[in-house]
């Protein structure tokens, strides 16, 4: 018995340009949209995994913890109103995340 399998077509020189939800053809004209194309030759050349180690995507988790463990300890909201009062805010309250980490780390020791 031989199975029917369909053939896909090949797809146009702007499949990136669907995949981003852009109509036909759009995608070469527009500049803003060659950041997100170069990624998706990126990962189309090494995969996803190759994609986020060369791009520093795996950064992005590490620091959106940071940000939420700010906000939870901290505040959601700077109080201070001006930029220099906002920076020496923020200042302060990252020593004192840093610290609360290093009390609340253990320390090991190596026996033997």
């Amino acid at each position: 018995m031989v199975r029917n399998e369909q053939i896909e077509p090949e797809q146009p020189d702007d499949a990136a340009g669907k995949s981003l939800g852009l109509p036909h053809g759009q995608v070469k004209d527009e500049p803003q949209y060659q950041h997100q194309l170069e990624h998706l030759q990126l990962i189309a050349e090494r995969g996803r995994m190759g994609w986020q180690k060369a791009s520093g995507h795996n950064w992005r988790a590490p620091v959106e913890a940071d940000i939420s463990r700010y906000k939870r300890v901290i505040a959601d909201a700077l109080r201070s109103r001006t930029d220099a009062r906002q920076a020496a805010e923020v200042g302060i309250a990252v020593c004192a995340l840093h610290r609360m980490l290093e009390l609340g780390r253990p320390e090991a020791v190596r026996i033997a």
